[in-house]
């Protein structure tokens, strides 16, 4: 079995997935990065493989695998959730008005899509976060309307309480109550949240210059 990691030969203690999953792990933690894509014989590793390697021997296949530095990775992936809540303020406020015209076949999709986005920014700065062992109950988020000196924790949390509302006034059939959700609690949580994720990237930009 051969393996790579940024196309450097590493070695490995036994011929299968989990061993040369391990040792590249180990080999990038050493060199302070961490590993974002791996792949067998030139096709990606599925991520359940990812997740229980296989452990029977593979003598002829060949892994490569790719690092990043993860002050780098966080900092791009903060800036991209920035950007993409850029664009959701309009979606939800299409959504909203397509919920308040009665037109729910346009507008569940929508309230879909708005739904899917709010749960990869939370998963975004949680895993982030975790990545680079920040600690969000105690970090000090920018000055919002109605949350003058929270924490990004307690942003996490009013985000739960809102998308929690919508799903509440989903579930009642309450679609004014939907559109009121969609177009001012989640309208005010996309504008609050492009200045927490822009805040999130400048820190670790600053944790990069300082040399983590």
């Amino acid at each position: 079995m051969h393996v790579l990691l940024d196309g450097e030969e590493i070695r490995i203690e036994q011929p299968t997935v989990a061993a040369a999953l391990d040792a590249a792990k180990r080999e990038a933690e050493k060199r302070k990065r961490v590993v974002i894509e791996a792949s067998i014989d030139g096709s990606p590793i599925a991520d359940a493989w990812l997740e229980r390697p296989p452990v029977e021997p593979r003598p002829g296949a060949e892994l490569r695998f790719v690092s990043a530095d993860p002050l780098s990775l966080v900092r791009v992936t903060f800036l991209e959730i920035a950007e993409v809540l850029n664009g959701v303020i309009g979606k939800q406020e299409a959504a909203a008005a397509a919920v308040q015209t009665g037109r729910l076949d346009e507008a569940m999709p929508k309230v879909s899509a708005a739904l899917g986005v709010w749960h990869n920014v939370r998963e975004g700065v949680i895993n982030g976060a975790t990545l680079l062992g920040m600690d969000l109950g105690r970090m000090s988020a920018p000055a919002a309307e109605g949350c003058a000196a929270c924490t990004v924790g307690e942003h996490i949390d009013g985000l739960a309480k809102a998308l929690a509302e919508l799903k509440r006034a989903i579930g009642a059939s309450d679609w004014p109550g939907v559109a009121d959700v969609l177009a001012y609690d989640l309208g005010d949580q996309a504008r609050r949240w492009q200045v927490v994720m822009n805040a999130l990237a400048d820190e670790v930009g600053r944790r990069s210059y300082q040399g983590g």
